[in-house]
């Protein structure tokens, strides 16, 4: 089953062209507004050359704020530490109040000053009041703007990240389906369930302990916890389980090396993400080899990151295990990564070389809280097949 989706990230576009809309809507409202409640309140009534300059005024508060929106867009101050922009938005309110009334000064300089306006007797006497006044009155009028600006960023920030974290619930959950359908298939059904049949008369505590495999797998594909990842101890668990459940039908044709230090499997992984690499290069290698085929599953951790390979016999060809050859396995694979690490986390599958087939997991190494629960995804104790397989 591919799932849709989500209808949010379709209307992306969209929803940033209504924002963008609605944010000119209230600029141009909010500073005529501001225009015209200076003509309400005149010395004088007023004239078309007061219309004009007030409206002007307001134009230039508005080209103001406007650059100080592009300041914060292409600076990212949202990303930065509350107090850092908090010092940046008081810097930048008293800034724009000093501009405000350079400019208002030097239009009254202009006007009532050096041309003599005679439509307006008296108001050419300046008063210290005047800067003052100006000063608090844009101080104001910017400070409302940063505050309703910074407010409706923040909410929107708030949304995003909750949208994320609904698409990255949505992609494990599809993860979830999509990996239970698999080890469900009829074909990967029916030949667990013919191998159990020819060992229920041949070896029955086995056949007992393959049922055990084959219930923790399914156990744990239902059960991964929703918060999308689990250490790699717990991967590796049922990827072994999942391993040993394989041997039963490909029996001595199948060879598994695994490489996993203790040191690094508290690391966290996406969910079973190790599971699907697996599943991966056993039905596009192993199970089309004639003869015997090999997986190697290594990890360590270099730099601060985690490096996990999958390796199997064969040969790479390219579009043949692309994002579409397991519904949704690669794909899911790589939409985590990008959710949960961003540029951090990478997926790459090509020929290593030597008959190889590689594919590399690469993410932040992050291990979990001491004082945080056990992941609830996994069984603590998963029983092995692979030390008595033949």
């Amino acid at each position: 089953m591919n799932l849709p989706p989500p209808p949010l990230d379709v209307s992306v576009g969209a929803t940033e062209r209504r924002w963008r809309r609605l944010y000119w809507t209230c600029q141009i409202i909010g500073w005529g507004l501001y225009g015209g409640v200076n003509l309400l309140f005149p010395i004088r009534p007023p004239t078309a050359a007061a219309f004009v300059s007030s409206f002007a005024f307001s134009a230039c508060g508005l080209l103001l704020s406007h650059g100080l929106r592009a300041l914060v867009r292409r600076q990212a101050w949202l990303e930065r530490p509350i107090g850092d922009l908090l010092r940046r938005v008081l810097g930048a309110i008293f800034v724009l109040a000093v501009l405000m009334t350079i400019l208002a000064h030097g239009y009254w300089w202009l006007r009532f000053v050096a041309l003599g306006d005679p439509l307006a007797p008296g108001e050419g006497r300046w008063s210290p009041a005047i800067p003052l006044l100006l000063m608090f009155n844009m101080t104001v009028m910017f400070s409302l703007w940063c505050g309703i600006y910074f407010g409706i960023a923040w909410w929107r920030r708030q949304e995003r990240a909750e949208r994320a974290r609904l698409e990255l619930q949505l992609a494990l959950a599809d993860a979830r389906y999509e990996t239970l359908v698999a080890q469900l298939n009829p074909h990967f059904l029916f030949n667990c369930l013919n191998s159990l049949r020819a060992l229920v008369t041949e070896d029955p505590v086995r056949t007992q302990e393959a049922i055990t495999q084959l219930s923790a797998l399914l156990r744990y594909t239902l059960r991964t916890s929703a918060s999308g990842t689990v250490t790699l101890a717990d991967e590796i668990r049922i990827v072994e389980a999942y391993l040993a459940l394989e041997r039963l039908r490909l029996e001595e044709r199948l060879e598994v090396e695994l490489e996993v230090p203790a040191a690094v499997r508290p690391l966290r992984v996406p969910a079973m993400a190790v599971l699907t690499l697996v599943e991966n290069a056993i039905k596009h290698g192993v199970s089309r080899e004639p003869g015997r085929g090999s997986i190697a599953i290594r990890a360590g951790e270099e730099a601060g990151r985690l490096i996990l390979s999958v390796r199997n016999t064969g040969r790479f060809v390219p579009g043949e295990r692309g994002a579409d050859s397991l519904g949704v396995g690669l794909r899911s694979i790589r939409e985590r990564l990008e959710k949960m690490f961003a540029s951090a986390g990478t997926l790459t599958i090509g020929d290593a070389g030597g008959g190889w087939v590689e594919a590399r997991l690469e993410l932040p190494a992050r291990r979990p809280d001491a004082s945080a629960a056990p992941s609830g995804g996994s069984d603590a104790a998963i029983p092995t097949l692979l030390a008595t397989a033949p």
